[in-house]
């Protein structure tokens, strides 16, 4: 803690002991959080190579909907059979 953080606190005198302490823990905190950044630039530049070594899987050649047994495709839309009886759902 510095001076100006201690000033408005009547009474308050740190030993030095206590000074270096609150130093330390302060410096411990400081190389603490700068590792953590550096890890973090370390795996986002891994995934952006791993990105760039994709390869494109075309997923998809069609946007149409095939008619499937059993359902009304007739206004765009894919809708139930209206049999009233529902499949078993193992």
């Amino acid at each position: 803690m510095t001076a100006a953080e201690t000033a408005h606190v009547p009474g308050l005198s740190l030993s030095p002991r206590a000074k270096l302490e609150i130093a330390g823990i302060h410096e411990a905190f400081s190389i603490a959080v700068g590792s953590t950044f550096w890890i973090g630039i370390l795996g986002a530049l891994i995934a952006a190579a791993a990105v760039l070594t994709l390869k494109e899987v075309r997923l998809r050649t069609t946007f149409e909907m095939a008619a499937d047994e059993g359902t009304d495709v007739e206004d765009g839309f894919a809708h139930e059979p209206t049999g009233g009886v529902l499949p078993a759902g193992d």
